[in-house]
């Protein structure tokens, strides 16, 4: 009895296949572009193109508007850091946690303004952890304001150096920690 459902189900499963095989589908040529339509122009189509243009245009701002919020939280952060070292003159695991999502941002800021990784060493590097953290706070809130005032369409390549820089300034304090 199974055995007969089970050929049954099997032999209804070939034929769909091989039907579909057997169906004709319709050829593209230089005269017909797009088989089973006419070439007039479709009014849906510009309503289809808008509404795409409108969702990208949407998608963009709410993308600028994340960079920033991560341009903020940076900013934050580092000054916690700064402030923080200050007070107790070390960085104990929640800072840590701080200094590794103010890396995160910073690399997703980085990356949203057209940046990649980059080997360049840092000038004038901070001879101790005080003057990083301070160095830290303060690139970090010029990074804020520069993304504030970049335009979302706009590439900034002071941006990405000061990106670039403030990674530098986390991988050096994380060196100096250890």
């Amino acid at each position: 009895m199974q055995g007969s459902k089970l050929f049954m189900v099997v032999l209804l499963g070939l034929l769909s296949i091989s039907g579909q095989a057997q169906r004709k589908l319709p050829t593209i040529t230089a005269e017909n572009p797009s088989p089973g339509r006419d070439t007039a122009h479709e009014p849906d189509q510009d309503a289809h193109q808008d509404l795409f243009r409108e969702l990208e245009i949407k998608r963009a701002e709410g993308t600028y508007k994340q960079n920033i919020e991560r341009a903020k939280e940076s900013a934050q952060l580092s000054i916690e850091l700064r402030d923080t070292y200050a007070q107790q003159k070390a960085l104990n695991p929640a800072e840590l946690k701080k200094l590794a999502r103010l890396e995160k941002l910073t690399r997703q800021l980085r990356s949203a303004a057209g940046g990649g990784d980059d080997d360049e060493q840092l000038k004038d590097p901070p001879n101790n952890m005080q003057c990083a953290l301070e160095r830290m706070a303060d690139l970090a809130t010029e990074l804020r304001t520069a993304v504030e005032k970049t335009p979302r369409q706009v590439v900034s390549v002071s941006l990405i150096i000061q990106a670039n820089e403030l990674l530098e300034l986390i991988s050096l304090a994380r060196s100096f920690n250890k």
